[in-house]
């Protein structure tokens, strides 16, 4: 399921008291950001990549209060996955958000 703008805005107000898993697909300037307390299916992720066609997949975890919101991600992220992040999280949810892009081993922790 595609997230609608105000279900985007409450999974991020949740990852204030919780870490939740995201998934961020972008080509070019247009992305789409998935938040939740689940793993994130494949099917959701196809879906979101169909409408903007095709993409740049990251996913990970993010936690923290809106003035510095944490993503953690396994891999090198991109160098504007911060930008992006930030710009989808306004443009979508209406959330002034500080985003902090950290890679970490999340293996240790929940599966992606």
């Amino acid at each position: 399921m595609i997230m609608s703008d105000t279900e985007l805005a409450t999974a991020l107000k949740q990852a204030r008291m919780r870490k939740m898993f995201f998934a961020i697909i972008f080509k070019g300037t247009d992305a789409k950001l998935i938040v939740s307390r689940r793993k994130i299916e494949p099917r959701e992720i196809d879906k979101a990549k169909k409408e903007i066609g095709g993409g740049t997949l990251v996913k990970g975890m993010c936690f923290g209060a809106f003035s510095v919101m944490m993503f953690q991600v396994d891999e090198a992220p991109p160098a504007m996955l911060a930008a992006t992040l930030q710009k989808v999280i306004k443009r979508d949810a209406g959330l002034d958000i500080v985003v902090r892009v950290k890679m970490v081993d999340l293996n240790s922790e929940d599966e992606l």
